[in-house]
C-alpha cells in the first residue's frame, strides 16, 4: 500500500495531477496523510464476491440436510 503512494510521490508528476480511487479506506487515508487528491470507488463499480461452492450448494437448496 505504502509502495504505491511512494510511487506516486516519486513519479515526477505534479502532485496535484496525481488521483487516487480506491475502496481500500486505509490506501485513501495515507493518500490524503500524503497530500494527494482521493476519491472514493463508488460501490456501482466494484466487482461482487463470488460465492463459494459452499454457499452456492446453500443457495440452490442442495447442500440442505
Amino acid at each position: 500500500m505504502m509502495r504505491f503512494i511512494l510511487s506516486a510521490l516519486k513519479s515526477g508528476y505534479d502532485i496535484q495531477n496525481i488521483v487516487v480511487i480506491s475502496s481500500d479506506n486505509n490506501l485513501l487515508l495515507k493518500a490524503k496523510e500524503n497530500g494527494l487528491v482521493h476519491r472514493k470507488m463508488p460501490e456501482t463499480y466494484l466487482i461482487k464476491e463470488e460465492l463459494s461452492k459452499e454457499e452456492k450448494e446453500i443457495k440452490a437448496g442442495i447442500g440442505a440436510i
